[in-house]
Formats: C-alpha cells, structure tokens, sequence
C-alpha cells in the first residue's frame, strides 16, 4: 500500500468547499496546518461536523483565533459517539474525498499508524469514485443540523456543482457504507462472498463481550478468525485469549513500529472473491452491528476484487507471531468512555452585535450568564433553550465560559461563536489578508531578504537524505561539516552556531558567512528589527487601508505572516529528517547531533532576542520532542551519549522539564496535570538510561540550567530545581533507596534488602487501617521504582508485629508485577493456635499503584482481595 500524506492532499487547489467530520479535533492543529493553506487556494466554505463531547475539549484552547470566522463548527449530537473520520473537498471541477481511520489531530494525521484512502473526481475523468464521493456528500446532508443559516448558506455552494447527484454507478467494486438507517454489517452482507472462508481483523478497540465476532462464527461458520493486536494498544479481552473460535496475533510493523496503531480494517476471504473493510468502525457491536440510532455514528469503504487482491497489506505492510504471555493492553485511563454531560452547548451566533446561543438541558435552567450578563431567554422546545445577550459583548472571545443556574447548583460549560458578518466575508472570499499589504510596504525588501535568508539556512543545512546527495554532487557551496570530512579533518568544526556555514568563495576559516553575509547575526537582526517597537499602531498604508479597525495590520503581525511559512518549512524538513529511516542510514552520526544541536541552539537564540516568534511554550514543547528524538535514537545506538554536543542538548532538555513542570503549578485541570507530569518523568527516565546517565548528576548542570531558566524568565532555586527532578524522577538507584529508608522513622528496619533480593523485614506495631495501608503503599512504590529491580519478578514486604500482646504475630505485602497479583498474608501467634490467611488481588497494575499513591488512596492496598 502507498503511503499517504493526508496535509498535502488538503493542500491543493481547485476546491471551494471543505466539509470534514471526525470524533475528535484540535482546532489549533486545524487552523495552523489546514486552514492557512484552504483559504489560500481559494476554499473557504469550511464546515466541521465534530463529535459534541470531544469538541468541549478542544474548544478550550486559547490560541484558536478562526473559529467562527473562517470556518463553521457544528457539534454533533449523538447516543454514543459521532464517529466517521470523513474529509471531502469540491469544487467546480474537481473533488476528492479522503476517508480513513484518523480523526482531525496531530496523532490522526502525523504520529499515528493510521489506514486512509484518497478517492478523486474530474469533470471528464475517473467518474469511478463519483458515486462514494456522493455518498460521503450525503451523510453530511442527513446529519447537518436544521435551522443553521451559516450552514445552509455553506451547503447552498453545492447546487452549482453539476456533477453531483449526476452520475451511473459504473464501479461495484468500490462501496461506501454509513450506518445512519441500516447497520453495517447489515449492508455488507449483500456484497460479501456467499461462503467464508476466512475472516481477518485488525483494529485496537472491541466490545467485551466480542459480540462481532460471535456474530461472524453464527452467520457464516468461517473456518479460521485471525486477529491481528499491537501491544499495549488495544483493549481486546485477553480473559478470553483461548477462546478456539480465533487465532490471536501479535503486529510488528515493518516500518515506523515505535507509532501507535489506530487503524481498523476487516478482510473476509471466500472461494473465490475476497472484500476488504476500512474506515472508522472499530471491532464492536455499536460500530458494526448497529445504526447511528442506537450505536455509533460511523463511515468504511469497502472494496471487493479476486482472492489474494489485498494481500499485500497484510504480507507487506507487518509482520506478526502468536501472542504471547508479555502482550499488554492499553493504560485503563486511554480506554474510559467520555461521559455525557448535563448542559450541552449546541450553538452560538454573533449578528448585529447580538449573541445568540442554544442549549440542550437534562434539567431545568432558571438563568444563564455570559461575560458577567445575564441572558434573555427567547425560546424553549422540549430540552432545547435559546438566549440572546446584547451587551457586554465587547468582552467577548472566540471562546467564553457560560455559566448556567439550575434550582440546585451551578454549572458551566464552554460555549463560541459564528461571526455571521465575518463568516459571510470568508464565503465570498472578501476576507482581508496581510498578503494583501505587502506590495504597498516600504519595507518589502527587507523582508524579502529575510526570506531569503530563512531559505538559505534551510537549504543549506544537511537534514534528509535529498540533502547528503545533492552535497555530494554540488561542491560550489558547502557546509562546514561536509569541508571537515572532504579535509579528512575535524579541527574546523567550531562549537559556536554562528561559525556554522561557510561558503567555498571564502577562505577556508572564515566560518558564519555565505557571499560575504553573515547569517546568522542578519537573520537575528532582521527578525529582531521591528519587534524592537512595543507599539502596536497601525501601519500607515494609504489609500488601501481599509476602514475597518478589525481589519487593520501592525508592522508585527505582517513580519511574522511573512516568515511563518519558511520557518515552517525550515521545521518540518528538520523534523522529516530526524524521523526518516534512510536519513539515518546515511548521515553520518557526528553531522546528524550537529544538525540537532544548531537547530536547538537556533530555536534557543531566536528566543533569547525576544523576537516575539517563538513562544515560551512553543519552545518548550519543541524541546521535549528533541528529548523523543534523542531517547529513540539513542535506543537505537545511532548517537554517542558521551559527546560534548549530546551533553549541551541534555542541558536544554532538563532546563525545559522543570521549565515544563513550573507552568504546571499553575494549571488547575488535575487529570491533564498528572499526564503531562507522567510524560515528564518518562521523559527524564529514558534520558538517564538511553542519553546520558543523568539520575545521580544533574546536580552538575545546575549552573547552565540556570541560564536556561532566567531566559525563559523563570527564577528557579537550587533546592527548587532538585525537589521539581526528585519528585519527578520515576526511578531511583538501590543507594538511593537504601539511604530513604533509614530516614523514615514510622518503623524499625530489622533486614535492609539486598541487591539481588527485593525483600524488606521491618518492625512497628501493626494496626492494619489507612495509615498503615498508605505507608505500605508507598514503601511498595517505591520498591518498584528501583533501577536495579525494575525486571524483578516479585515484591516482599514482611512486617513484624512489635505489639507481643497483639494476636497478629506478622503481616506480609507480596506483589508480582509479571502477574499483576498482590497478596496479604497474616500471620497468628503461635498459642492462638490459628492457621495464617491468606488473600489475594489480581489486575493490580504498576501504574495504578503509583497514581493511587499520586492521590493519596490507600483503598488499592486495602480492598477487592478474595
């Protein structure tokens, strides 16, 4: 199967309208990766159909600016999950249609391993996708809300495409299938062969009861059931992994194995045919085997040709083995259902200076507040309220807080608006642009230089493998890696960044210059240059300006419109080239930390000049996913952990964790906190043990991480410093270990353990309540977090009563963590005559002992044993 790059095949031209639906969304993702490009190539009626509960989440980012007034959202009621992950271009003369598995998100489209198809139409030209092109046109028809003006003026656009609706099916090969009237499953049997033979799947998420593929054994009897399970990303019920009906499979991917499958594909082989399922639909009953009406929303292609027609995903694409004992599933928390919520917003509508929003209720709502202003309740069907506001409204943001009365509490949610004036201009295209401007600027030049420059630096640099060929067949201008090596020298490598290119036509040392330019300094400068300007004044652009003060420029926002292109151009091939295979395969390992070393050192100058374009947490996050890089490429052996460069980006990296950990005090979303402090400490523990051996040293970079904090103006203590890595380290050394114990002074430790033996013997009088569960708790946590015993089998914590009047004599903590299973024993003196008990917990998981002590809960300890 081809690989597909789902932004560039939004990024053509030719279409007017856009209509995407998925289950999940990021809107900053959308607008800084999608909608530049839609709207620059002329497609500006936008609409999103998202999943209602998903969307609340992704509305609550601050940095969306477009919502409303470039493109409509519509959130999408549903009794289970709105669910087709749906993207559909058309124009004039042209459509395509882009239908897969990824919802509309970095890891959809970017990180994940995800199943797509491209579908495309011409006037004139391959009328064989036009029917499902059409097809997919008609769910959002059937599921585009009534009485929305915007959206109705957005799918009026579509009468002027006179191929729609106008076709012959000429291709039964070819199907698209919803599931809004008629099940899945239900339509795919009037295309299947009449025998099966052979049934495969591979999708990570399935109903419990396997109500699927139980289906399958009693409809058609296939003589083998495969399913095909990465590890520790499915929820597949391993209780019934011997279950004889199926064979089950553990996938490799042959390439980019390390991402997450999020895929689902269903094959079903007959004599003679075979046809092969994908989309969105998982392995479940409310997938598959259900309508929209009772189950979820969903969208699948499917296509049918001669046995062995599809092999080639299933023999190319991975490699798979038997499952075994050491498969995992999925973290508990990535597999909860959202819950539905009791006050939905369902729309919001900005006209006149007047807002009006709608709410759906389970309960009775007495008032609503937006922006401290009560709102005038103009309308009530059934569960549906309608107000309007019309004052305080210049308070108002693309997203708002609504706070809403009921007779017993007080509740909230996230509510936004559709611009109607605004929306009405993006349809028209009539939208103004800071392009519009720059032919007008007296300043043209410079800018032009600058992007001149941005270009220079990203061409120059050695970051794919394109790059080391055309090095090597253009010898006219060169990099200063590529002179060292030519040389068969390295004493010309220079550690300063601004020495880093040279030109040939230059002497051999005279390092930092192309053409006699300094690239470096100028480009700082020239980023720098207007920025130095605190004002926020219009520019003075005559005749043109347009009268609107919504619509007037600074000097500011036209640099960073202007250059937010190249720089992420420069980005994206940076990050092509660190996660392309053949790139490694070439580049040599001293050129490959060189190029990530300037390219943080870049990201870091760019700040320190206070350019304004690069934000705090921008180049935090940047940081963390270098941290990715290293962590996988040191895995892999592909850089040296002792080179003075890796030490440097070290540096950086722990300077942006406790960077990354001071901002989080300040964020009251808990759930959120803890995973990103969790992805903090995996962070800081693949560090130590793939990079460099960090966990007894970073004391030593104290002095450079300081400098690194005070650039992002974060005065941090010593102790502060330590404290942030301590309580984040999730492990520890043996000595380290050793050392905490002798300072808790709640018991006696009778034995320490050996470093071989993961077994405590400790004394203190033993009172089995919440005090004493929390502290075992603990003790246990912390023994699993020891490096050295981190594949150790199995726990010991054996407690002897000092209380000799107690009938309790010993009581003893066991837990196996290749099992999952933990056991108390208690143990009776022996002149009760009483024989020991022994209980037992199975599905204790690591994790869930550690986030119960995260919260302080020893119930993990104390109950569920049988």
């Amino acid at each position: 199967m081809d690989k597909i790059n789902i932004l560039e095949e939004l990024k053509h031209n030719g279409y007017k309208v856009a209509l995407f639906s998925s289950f999940s969304t990021d809107l900053v993702f959308f607008e800084k990766m999608i909608l530049r490009h839609l709207l620059d190539n002329g497609c500006t009626y936008i609409g999103l159909f998202i999943d209602h509960n998903s969307l609340q989440d992704s509305v609550k980012h601050p940095n969306i600016t477009e919502l409303g007034k470039s493109y409509l959202v519509t959130p999408m009621e549903t009794n289970h999950a709105f669910h087709p992950k749906v993207y559909l271009l058309l124009g004039e003369k042209k459509a395509k249609l882009i239908i897969g598995s990824g919802n509309l998100t970095p890891s959809g489209f970017i990180t994940n391993k995800e199943l797509f198809n491209v579908f495309t139409y011409e006037v004139g030209r391959n009328k064989d996708h036009l029917h499902i092109i059409n097809a997919a046109l008609s769910m959002f028809w059937q599921t585009k809300p009534s009485n929305n003006k915007l959206m109705e003026e957005l799918m009026a656009q579509l009468q002027t495409f006179y191929y729609l609706n106008n076709f012959n099916r000429e291709n039964n090969a070819l199907s698209m299938f919803m599931n809004l009237e008629r099940s899945i499953q239900d339509q795919l049997s009037e295309i299947l062969p009449e025998v099966i033979k052979r049934i495969d799947c591979m999708t990570p998420y399935f109903d419990q009861s396997l109500a699927v593929i139980n289906h399958w054994h009693q409809k058609y009897n296939p003589e083998k059931v495969s399913i095909y399970l990465q590890n520790k990303t499915t929820n597949f019920p391993l209780t019934k992994k011997d279950d004889s009906r199926f064979d089950l499979y553990e996938v490799n991917f042959t390439e980019d194995n390390h991402k997450r499958y999020h895929g689902k594909v269903f094959r079903f082989i007959g004599e003679q045919e075979e046809v092969i399922v994908y989309g969105s639909a998982n392995c479940s009953r409310q997938a598959l085997l259900q309508t929209s009406a009772d189950g979820n929303t969903e969208a699948v292609i499917a296509e049918k040709g001669p046995k062995g027609k599809f092999d080639s995903f299933f023999d190319e694409e991975f490699n798979f083995v038997p499952l075994t004992d050491l498969f995992e599933l999925m973290p508990e928390e990535a597999n909860q259902e959202q819950q539905k919520q009791t006050i939905q917003f369902i729309e919001g509508v900005l006209d006149q200076n007047k807002l009006t929003i709608k709410l759906k209720s389970t309960i009775s709502i007495d008032q609503v507040h937006v922006c401290a202003a009560q709102g005038k309740k103009i309308d009530q069907v059934e569960s549906y309220y309608t107000y309007v506001f019309d004052r305080n409204l210049d308070k108002l943001k693309e997203t708002f807080d609504i706070l809403i009365t009921t007779p017993n509490q007080v509740l909230e949610c996230v509510g936004w608006y559709h611009d109607t004036q605004m929306l009405l201009k993006t349809f028209a295209n009539m939208k103004d642009s800071p392009y519009h401007y720059l032919e007008k600027d007296s300043n043209l030049e410079e800018y032009q230089t600058l992007v001149g420059l941005l270009d220079d630096l990203n061409n120059r640099l050695i970051l794919t493998e394109d790059d080391i060929e055309q090095a090597n067949q253009q010898r006219g201008s060169t990099n200063i890696h590529q002179q060292a090596e030519l040389r068969g020298d390295k004493e010309h490598i220079s550690d300063n960044l601004d020495d880093y290119y040279v030109s040939t036509e230059e002497p051999v040392k005279s390092y930092g210059v192309i053409g006699g330019v300094d690239v470096f300094t100028n480009l700082i400068r020239a980023l720098n240059r207007h920025f130095q300007n605190t004002s926020e004044e219009p520019m003075d652009v005559k005749q043109e300006t347009p009268p609107s003060g919504n619509n007037e420029i600074t000097i500011k926002e036209m640099d960073v419109k202007l250059l937010e292109k190249r720089m992420k151009r420069f980005i994206k091939k940076f990050h092509r080239g660190i996660h392309s295979r053949d790139y490694l395969e070439k580049v040599n390992n001293e050129i490959l930390i060189k190029n990530i070393a300037i390219y943080n050192g870049f990201l870091w100058k760019l700040y320190d000049v206070d350019t304004g374009f690069i934000s705090t947490g921008d180049l935090i996050q940047e940081n963390l996913d270098i941290a990715k890089t290293m962590e996988s490429y040191c895995e892999m052996n592909i850089l040296d952990g002792e080179s003075m460069e890796v030490r440097d980006i070290v540096t950086k990296l722990l300077s942006s964790i406790v960077a990354k950990e001071y901002l989080l005090a300040s964020e009251d979303n808990y759930d959120q906190v803890r995973m990103q402090k969790k992805e903090l400490a995996l962070h800081l523990k693949k560090i130590h043990q793939h990079v460099y051996p960090i966990r007894e040293t970073y004391r030593d970079f104290w002095e450079q991480i300081q400098n690194h904090l005070n650039k992002l103006n974060l005065h941090v203590k010593q102790t502060d410093f330590e404290n942030f890595l301590e309580a984040r380290f999730p492990i520890c050394t043996f000595e380290q270990f050793i050392h905490q114990l002798r300072t808790i002074t709640t018991f006696t430790v009778v034995q320490e353990p050996f470093i071989d033996e993961t077994k405590l013997i400790l004394s203190r009088e033993v009172n089995i309540n919440a005090e004493f569960n929390l502290l075992q708790l603990n003790l246990l946590c912390k023994m699993l977090s020891v490096e050295e015993w981190e594949g150790m089998k199995s726990f010991k914590i054996i407690w002897r009563n000092s209380n000799d009047q107690a009938p309790l004599a010993r009581f003893i903590l066991y837990y196996n963590q290749r099992k999952n299973v933990l056991k108390q024993k208690f143990v009776y003196r022996k002149s009760l005559n009483r024989d020991s008990k022994i209980r037992e917990k199975k599905h204790v998981y690591k994790h869930s002992l550690q986030v119960a002590l995260e919260k302080g809960d020893p119930e993990i300890i104390a109950r569920g044993y049988k």
